[in-house]
């Protein structure tokens, strides 16, 4: 299915052009940035007022509302037309509102699994490609938006730490039931979604020329911000995603020279550690043992019972992947023996 609104959308803008266009973005959302405080304050006689607000907020749940209903207990495969339908109510939610962030965040997750777990045919390879391009021009939007905010060139090419400091002084220590007012945590989350966002693009059109682009530092930076606000979040999706990269990208001198499998394993088990019943932190964690050492027992023990144990109604498509990940690494154990 075609998605039906912009925003995120490829582009084929020439590369020589790419610099300058970003830089004008940033300027862009910079001194759009200036106003933001200053309408958020005017609450709902602001920008964000009580019509287009409560507009805004009802598309959002109805995204909520058809992701949650991606897959059931009554039908467990996913349903691509419930996760279209929470892609149009976000885009549409996004583009009535586009200095909200939170919108933003639900996007780019339910375009991530509609890349990873909706098109997934050979023959889906370049709506794959172009949903991935999506993503990433959509969090390169809200990249800008959320540099500017937080008075950033960049997000990736600052220390995370900074980052992450500047945004717990800039957004609220305390949840919010209103959309224009982000927590820190929030924004944890988000960038944690942009971490995803480029290693599924890296996985869509290839390691080496992730590695080109500079993918790798770019998602290890995001990672580690999401790690420093927001560590438990998808069952430890941060410390996953880290060790994730560490184990699957290719080590260049002079680009990715910083990659170190030990790292990887360190920080699965971390992820592993925070949320041991999660079929995926045990999948990826026994994949990187396996790596290192095919006989490790540890391997095993990660993976046995995964088969037997039934998916959580509420990930019940991403359970059942790392299920069947799972039964072909223990196929290919018992290969080895």
């Amino acid at each position: 299915m075609t998605p039906k609104h912009s925003i995120g959308r490829a582009t084929t803008t020439p590369h020589r052009y790419q610099g300058r266009l970003d830089a004008v973005k940033v300027l862009i959302a910079f001194y759009s940035s200036l106003l933001w405080p200053s309408l958020l304050c005017l609450g709902t006689n602001s920008a964000f007022g009580s019509q287009s607000g409560a507009q805004v907020e009802q598309l959002v749940r109805e995204g909520d509302l058809a992701f949650a209903n991606r897959a059931t207990l009554a039908r467990p495969s996913l349903d691509g037309e419930a996760l279209e339908r929470a892609i149009d109510s976000y885009s549409r939610a996004v583009e009535q509102a586009p200095s909200l962030l939170t919108p933003r965040r639900r996007l780019l997750q339910a375009l991530f699994y509609e890349t990873e777990y909706l098109l997934t045919d050979e023959g889906d390879v370049e709506r794959r490609r172009a949903s991935a391009e999506r993503a990433c021009d959509l969090w390169n939007e809200t990249e800008s938006l959320l540099a500017a905010r937080l008075e950033l060139e960049s997000l990736t090419r600052a220390d995370p730490e900074t980052v992450a400091a500047r945004i717990r002084e800039t957004f609220a220590t305390t949840e919010a039931q209103r959309l224009d007012q982000p927590s820190a945590a929030e924004i944890g989350r988000l960038t944690f979604w942009g971490a995803v966002t480029w290693g599924r693009w890296a996985e869509t059109f290839g390691r080496m020329a992730a590695v080109r682009r500079g993918v790798a530092k770019r998602v290890r930076n995001l990672g580690q911000i999401a790690e420093l606000l927001e560590p438990t979040y998808e069952e430890a999706g941060p410390s996953r995603l880290l060790g994730r990269l560490h184990q699957v990208t290719p080590r260049v001198p002079l680009i990715t020279g910083w990659i170190r499998r030990d790292k990887g394993i360190e920080l699965l088990r971390r992820a592993h550690q925070r949320a041991p019943e999660d079929p995926l932190n045990r999948v990826f964690l026994a994949e990187a043992l396996f790596a290192e050492d095919r006989n490790d027992p540890a391997i095993r023990a990660l993976l046995i019972g995964l088969s037997e144990r039934p998916p959580r109604p509420q990930r019940l498509v991403e359970d059942e992947a790392a299920r069947l990940r799972a039964g072909k690494l223990l196929v290919a154990i018992e290969g080895e023996n």
